[in-house]
């Protein structure tokens, strides 16, 4: 017996069974219309399906239509018990929508497909109603913003190039070929790299993109590359989507969020935000969408961004309750005659950077027109709301809840923290210290315990302690094993052997973010710029992506120099190499200076 994949006869079968699955059926439309009346038009045995279930979610099928000259009937039903039924000629009557199994001779002015019944079927149960719920329960403050992709196969006045891309056959020749494809920026080679390394992976039923390093395009702690991010911002613009949304084919300066987050950063009335693309897949897959937003938690001041091809069914009904862009159909983006040049598209569903920065530009006008500026993402849902039920996560909490805490959040004491490897302790450890224990109430300062430094964790800890004893908010600790240790970040002691490597540090700051810092308070991590070290810059970015969706967030204090140079500790090891402690003298605390000159030696007269 043959196994595997199974196969139906009519593939229709496939899209019914799917549908049913999700707890739906093709007449999902139709209910959330409140339509109780359809006609059907076509000739095969899907005409019964549907006809029986039209009966049981409570739609009269006032009549069947086929596109034969000569009325027939439809044997199907004799088999399965159902009545045989009889194809009639000709209209159904006039307003009456119509389910079109196969596409009528004369256009029908009600017909509606039956493959976009399946798509609304899927995307309202397995995304739109979820996200709407989720909002509703959780966030009603919530902005949320869908735009359905512009697609190549509807672009007006296509050029040469852009008709070759519909009809090339690529298994036999290179798409590019015969036209010179644009360079990314100002190199002349166009980055083949960019496309090489989008491969999504599940982490905890969530995917990812796999981190990777190249000359265009970047991905690091599970998400592509923002060009452009602020340092420090109160609210997030959270991407989800597909291939499209991550921005393949694009590099980094010119995907779509690239260029929203510039926009954003000119304008001084819209607030801080930053911009996240959690893009993560290639055709549309609505549940990776779901999960992702559930996993990212967005807030009442967050936006999230809903990106796909997603049927106009869709926007009939949901266009009320989220904002809803399409650019194709709105401003007609791509539709020649424009300015943008012949090399927009690189194949039928993708962009060259040319695009993504064309369609870069006109999100970020929508968000800052129609969204950020005013109370446009705010629909009719907020008021109503229901009352949610109090949870044990703050991401669910009532709306009254969270505001009252952010009224007291200004006199509350503010606990912040820092971690530092120490090896030894200098000048610009101190200062990053005074720097952060200035702007909250208590500083716990984590030592790395890991013993693979130079200096013993025991004398580092001690240095700490002693370089801080005279600022009394300053707590010093040691890291223990699970605050970049080997079992969460061994690639930190690796640094000099991985410096062109991409690391993924995620573990680390995700154990920090879901049980040390809500068990000790801490709303807040500082961590200093890093210019020289790739690996602890790594470490940085993800920090900045991942603890503000816990409601922690971060700041990068730049980093303290002397003589020209930025204060390290590997500076200080190098000079004790050569012993020239007069130097050394100048870049670490005087407790440090004296521990050095008692392991290492006098100081030269």
């Amino acid at each position: 017996m043959e196994t595997g994949r199974v196969q139906s006869v009519n593939p229709n079968y496939n899209n019914i069974a799917l549908s049913g699955s999700l707890g739906g059926t093709p007449f999902d439309y139709f209910l959330d219309r409140g339509t109780k009346r359809v006609a059907i038009y076509g000739s095969t045995e899907t005409v019964a399906v549907l006809y029986e279930q039209a009966f049981w979610v409570g739609i009269e099928v006032v009549g069947v239509y086929g596109p034969s000259s000569t009325s027939y009937r439809l044997d199907y039903g004799e088999v399965h018990g159902t009545p045989v039924l009889n194809v009639s000629v000709g209209a159904p009557p006039p307003g009456i929508p119509v389910i079109l199994c196969n596409n009528p001779p004369t256009p029908m002015g009600n017909g509606v497909l039956l493959s976009e019944l399946y798509q609304y079927s899927r995307q309202k149960r397995i995304l739109f109603d979820n996200v709407i719920n989720y909002k509703k329960q959780v966030s009603p403050g919530l902005k949320v913003v869908v735009m359905s992709l512009p697609s190549l196969w509807y672009v007006r006045n296509r050029s040469e190039y852009e008709n070759y891309l519909l009809s090339r056959d690529k298994s036999k020749q290179n798409y590019t070929e015969p036209y010179v494809f644009p360079a990314l920026g100002k190199d002349a080679e166009y980055a083949k790299d960019v496309d090489r390394g989008f491969n999504a992976f599940e982490k905890n039923g969530v995917y990812f993109l796999q981190d990777f390093t190249s000359k265009y395009a970047n991905c690091t702690a599970g998400y592509r590359v923002t060009t452009d991010l602020p340092d420090h911002a109160d609210r997030t613009i959270y991407f989800f989507g597909n291939s499209v949304c991550f921005g393949m084919k694009s590099d980094d300066e010119h995907t779509i969020q690239s260029v929203v987050q510039r926009e954003i950063n000119k304008d001084p009335d819209v607030g801080s935000y930053k911009v996240l693309n959690c893009g993560n897949g290639g055709h549309p897959n609505y549940s990776r969408m779901w999960k992702s937003i559930e996993y990212h938690r967005p807030g009442n001041d967050d936006v999230i961004f809903l990106m796909g091809w997603f049927s106009k069914l869709t926007r009939d009904v949901y266009q009320d309750r989220v904002i809803w862009l399409w650019p194709q159909v709105e401003e007609h983006i791509f539709d020649r005659p424009h300015l943008l040049g012949d090399y927009v598209y690189a194949d039928p569903i993708h962009y060259t950077y040319i695009g993504y920065e064309a369609l870069g530009m006109y999100v970020a006008r929508k968000l800052l027109s129609d969204v950020l500026n005013n109370e446009a993402g705010t629909t009719s849902m907020v008021k109503q709301a229901s009352t949610p039920v109090i949870s044990n996560s703050m991401a669910e909490a009532p709306q009254e809840l969270v505001q009252y805490i952010d009224s007291i959040r200004e006199v509350a004491p503010r606990i912040g923290s820092i971690v530092m490897n120490c090896n030894p302790f200098t000048l610009g450890h101190r200062y990053l210290i005074e720097e952060s224990a200035r702007k909250v109430t208590q500083l716990i300062v984590f030592v790395v315990e890991e013993d693979k430094s130079i200096f013993p964790f025991v004398d580092r800890l001690e240095l700490v302690k002693q370089g801080t004893a005279d600022l009394p908010n300053v707590t010093v600790v040691p890291s223990g094993g699970f605050i970049i240790s080997q079992t969460t970040f061994g690639a930190y002691f690796e640094k000099d052997s991985r410096q062109e490597e991409t690391i993924d540090p995620t573990m680390d700051v995700e154990i920090f973010a879901l049980f040390i810092a809500p068990a000790l308070g801490i709303t807040i991590r500082f961590a200093g710029e890093e210019p020289l070290d790739r690996v602890t810059r790594q470490y940085n970015e993800a920090m900045q992506l991942i603890l503000p969706k816990y409601g922690i967030d971060f700041e990068v204090i730049r980093r303290k120099e002397s003589g020209g140079a930025v204060i390290s500790a590997s500076r200080v090891r190098k000079l004790l190499q050569t012993k020239e402690f007069d130097q050394i003298s100048q870049i670490v605390p005087k407790t440090t200076l004296d521990y050095l000159v008692r392991r290492f030696g006098e100081i030269n007269p």
